[in-house]
Protein backbone atom coordinates (compact mmCIF):
# COMPACT_ATOMS: atom_id res chain seq x y z
CA UNK A 1 0.00 0.00 0.00
CA UNK A 2 1.30 3.33 -1.02
CA UNK A 3 0.39 6.53 0.73
CA UNK A 4 0.57 10.03 -0.95
CA UNK A 5 2.98 12.13 1.39
CA UNK A 6 0.70 15.59 0.88
CA UNK A 7 -2.70 14.78 2.22
CA UNK A 8 -2.42 10.96 3.39
CA UNK A 9 -4.65 9.37 0.73
CA UNK A 10 -3.88 5.25 0.59
CA UNK A 11 -3.28 4.08 -3.04
CA UNK A 12 -2.76 1.00 -4.70
CA UNK A 13 0.20 1.70 -6.92
CA UNK A 14 2.87 4.18 -6.96
CA UNK A 15 1.32 5.25 -9.97
CA UNK A 16 -1.90 6.30 -7.83
CA UNK A 17 0.41 8.23 -5.17
CA UNK A 18 1.97 10.11 -8.37
CA UNK A 19 -1.34 10.89 -9.83
CA UNK A 20 -2.36 12.06 -6.30
CA UNK A 21 0.49 14.59 -5.63
CA UNK A 22 0.18 16.27 -8.88
CA UNK A 23 -3.99 16.97 -8.28
CA UNK A 24 -1.81 18.55 -5.05
CA UNK A 25 0.65 20.15 -7.46
CA UNK A 26 3.49 18.42 -5.90
CA UNK A 27 6.24 17.32 -7.88
CA UNK A 28 8.10 14.17 -7.12
CA UNK A 29 11.62 14.30 -6.62
CA UNK A 30 13.99 10.61 -6.65
CA UNK A 31 13.60 7.99 -4.82
CA UNK A 32 14.32 8.26 -0.85
CA UNK A 33 12.56 5.46 1.73
CA UNK A 34 9.24 5.13 2.68
CA UNK A 35 7.41 1.79 4.64
CA UNK A 36 6.84 -1.43 2.64
CA UNK A 37 8.07 -0.30 -0.52
CA UNK A 38 11.22 -0.89 -2.50
CA UNK A 39 11.01 2.71 -4.01
CA UNK A 40 9.66 5.57 -2.59
CA UNK A 41 9.58 9.23 -3.78
CA UNK A 42 9.67 12.75 -1.87
CA UNK A 43 7.52 15.41 -2.67
CA UNK A 44 8.42 19.07 -3.85
CA UNK A 45 6.34 22.22 -4.31
CA UNK A 46 5.83 23.52 -7.07
CA UNK A 47 5.14 27.09 -7.15
CA UNK A 48 1.73 28.20 -8.61
CA UNK A 49 2.94 31.17 -10.24
CA UNK A 50 6.27 32.07 -11.56
CA UNK A 51 6.77 35.35 -9.81
CA UNK A 52 6.50 34.09 -6.32
CA UNK A 53 9.70 35.30 -4.76
CA UNK A 54 10.49 34.30 -0.80
CA UNK A 55 10.86 37.32 1.49
CA UNK A 56 14.09 38.71 1.76
CA UNK A 57 16.03 38.02 4.81
CA UNK A 58 16.68 41.88 5.45
CA UNK A 59 15.66 41.86 9.26
CA UNK A 60 18.50 40.93 11.49
CA UNK A 61 18.50 38.52 14.31
CA UNK A 62 17.62 40.08 17.32
CA UNK A 63 14.93 40.77 19.88
CA UNK A 64 12.24 43.45 18.82
CA UNK A 65 9.62 45.72 20.73
CA UNK A 66 6.80 47.07 18.68
CA UNK A 67 3.60 49.10 20.15
CA UNK A 68 0.19 47.14 19.26
CA UNK A 69 -3.19 49.44 18.41
CA UNK A 70 -3.64 50.14 22.44
CA UNK A 71 -0.37 51.56 22.95
CA UNK A 72 0.97 48.31 24.88
CA UNK A 73 4.35 47.24 23.78
CA UNK A 74 4.66 43.49 22.58
CA UNK A 75 8.19 41.90 22.78
CA UNK A 76 9.75 39.88 19.20
CA UNK A 77 12.48 37.48 18.63
CA UNK A 78 13.92 37.29 14.83
CA UNK A 79 16.11 34.41 14.18
CA UNK A 80 17.26 33.20 11.03
CA UNK A 81 17.28 29.31 10.93
CA UNK A 82 20.25 27.08 10.12
CA UNK A 83 21.00 23.73 8.61
CA UNK A 84 18.41 22.56 6.65
CA UNK A 85 16.33 26.12 7.59
CA UNK A 86 18.74 28.13 6.14
CA UNK A 87 17.45 30.76 4.47
CA UNK A 88 14.28 30.98 6.68
CA UNK A 89 13.47 33.48 9.47
CA UNK A 90 11.78 33.04 12.31
CA UNK A 91 9.40 35.17 14.60
CA UNK A 92 8.77 34.38 18.20
CA UNK A 93 6.66 36.39 20.47
CA UNK A 94 8.18 37.15 24.13
CA UNK A 95 6.57 36.74 27.39
CA UNK A 96 8.13 37.33 30.43
CA UNK A 97 11.52 39.24 31.41
CA UNK A 98 15.07 38.90 29.83
CA UNK A 99 16.79 35.96 31.03
CA UNK A 100 13.48 33.74 31.35
CA UNK A 101 11.76 34.36 28.18
CA UNK A 102 8.90 32.14 26.87
CA UNK A 103 8.95 31.91 22.86
CA UNK A 104 5.26 31.59 21.39
CA UNK A 105 6.00 31.00 17.56
CA UNK A 106 4.37 33.67 15.31
CA UNK A 107 3.11 32.56 11.59
CA UNK A 108 0.72 32.83 8.83
CA UNK A 109 -0.85 36.34 7.97
CA UNK A 110 0.45 37.57 11.64
CA UNK A 111 3.51 36.84 11.27
CA UNK A 112 3.68 38.81 7.32
CA UNK A 113 2.08 41.70 9.26
CA UNK A 114 4.61 41.91 12.20
CA UNK A 115 7.40 41.17 9.58
CA UNK A 116 6.49 44.29 7.60
CA UNK A 117 6.42 46.21 10.89
CA UNK A 118 9.95 45.64 11.81
CA UNK A 119 11.42 45.74 8.29
CA UNK A 120 10.16 49.55 8.17
CA UNK A 121 12.72 50.51 10.85
CA UNK A 122 14.01 47.62 12.52
CA UNK A 123 17.02 49.56 14.49
CA UNK A 124 14.19 51.74 16.45
CA UNK A 125 12.52 48.94 17.20
CA UNK A 126 15.49 47.22 18.41
CA UNK A 127 16.76 50.00 20.18
CA UNK A 128 12.85 50.79 21.98
CA UNK A 129 13.61 47.14 23.01
CA UNK A 130 16.93 47.45 24.81
CA UNK A 131 15.78 51.21 26.66
CA UNK A 132 13.13 48.93 28.26
CA UNK A 133 15.33 46.30 29.65
CA UNK A 134 18.86 48.03 29.72
CA UNK A 135 20.00 45.43 27.45
CA UNK A 136 20.99 45.17 24.57
CA UNK A 137 18.76 43.47 22.03
CA UNK A 138 21.39 41.25 19.86
CA UNK A 139 23.09 40.13 22.46
CA UNK A 140 21.32 40.46 25.49
CA UNK A 141 24.59 42.02 27.82
CA UNK A 142 23.88 44.42 30.14
CA UNK A 143 23.97 47.90 28.63
CA UNK A 144 26.10 49.79 31.25
CA UNK A 145 28.16 52.22 29.49
CA UNK A 146 27.00 55.50 29.30
CA UNK A 147 27.13 56.09 25.61
CA UNK A 148 25.61 52.61 25.00
CA UNK A 149 22.73 53.14 27.23
CA UNK A 150 21.92 56.33 25.23
CA UNK A 151 22.10 54.56 21.55
CA UNK A 152 20.23 51.76 23.22
CA UNK A 153 22.53 49.39 21.56
CA UNK A 154 26.30 48.44 22.29
CA UNK A 155 28.97 49.39 19.97
CA UNK A 156 29.34 46.48 18.32
CA UNK A 157 25.95 44.98 17.90
CA UNK A 158 24.45 48.73 16.60
CA UNK A 159 26.84 47.49 13.37
CA UNK A 160 24.41 45.20 12.51
CA UNK A 161 22.03 47.70 11.80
Amino acid sequence: MATCGYCKAEGQSIEHVKACAQEHNVKLAAPVKVSGLAKSYVEKKVSQSSDYKPMALSIPDSKYALYNGQGKIIFFEVRTGKGKWAGFQFLDRLVGAPGDWQHFPVKGAEKSEIMKDLDMNPKAAAIRFSKHFTVCAVCGSPLSDPESMAAGLGPICAKRF
